[in-house]
């Protein structure tokens, strides 16, 4: 009964598309082929970037949704959208083990939003990948944590989130040793102004570790014209 009360509201309420607000699905077709590109390559101070899709406003509703609103729809979305980044480089490579490192939210928005987003789509997105690549052990280490507090980086300017998150993280002792013998990539939803990327750099190197390479669903358009 239930199930069909559901397929009834549909009919009289279609859904509207998370990226673009037509009606008829949740994500529409059209948005869909947003993240379902070639991956583009770029790179951030050096390190090598791997994107599937440009961030403007039809791929930003879906990365909110996700975020902010805990849309499983969306979540499963951008997680699908890392995929293709992740086989690319795997595909040049000889990995055989391979650990996902999210970007770290602040505590407070994981407080607010009642969930880790960034911990939960590097799951996702591992679930996905590992069995494609069963000659591989992938694995998520929350590495990072805020050593101090940091504004929402939310309508600031690059500088100033160069600024708030310049020496902000640190690497969690608890999780260290996970990271022995394994190449690391990090994960995000969004690279904007590298901010986020390059502290987590920072904070790695300080401990004597190199990231492979950079992972996300999608980038500012500042790093679509490398190759």
């Amino acid at each position: 009964m239930l199930d069909e009360l559901r397929s009834l509201r549909s009919l009289v309420f279609p859904p509207a598309c998370l990226g673009c607000g037509d009606s008829g699905a949740i994500i529409c077709v059209h948005c869909q082929k947003l993240f379902a590109t070639a991956p583009t390559r770029s790179q951030v101070d050096h390190l090598p970037l791997l994107i599937s899709a440009k961030y403007q406003e039809r791929t930003a509703g879906i990365v909110l949704a996700a975020k902010e609103a805990g849309s499983a729809t969306a979540k499963a979305a951008l997680a699908s959208a890392l995929l293709g980044p992740l086989e690319q480089l795997l595909s040049s490579g000889t990995a055989e083990k391979v650990a996902l490192l999210p970007m770290p939210s602040r505590a407070s928005a994981n407080r607010r939003r009642g969930y880790d987003h960034s911990a939960k789509l590097a799951q996702a997105a591992r679930d996905l990948i590992a069995p494609r690549w069963p000659s591989v052990q992938f694995d998520v280490v929350p590495i990072f944590r805020h050593n101090r507090r940091v504004r929402d980086q939310t309508g600031l300017t690059p500088k100033e989130r160069g600024e708030n998150l310049h020496q902000a993280f640190s690497l969690d002792p608890g999780q260290f040793l996970r990271l022995a013998g394994q190449d690391l990539l990090l994960l995000d939803d969004v690279v904007t102004t590298g901010a986020t990327v390059r502290e987590g750099v920072r904070a790695l190197k300080l401990a004597n570790l190199e990231p492979l390479a950079v992972i996300a669903a999608c980038a500012s358009p500042r790093y679509f014209p490398l190759r």
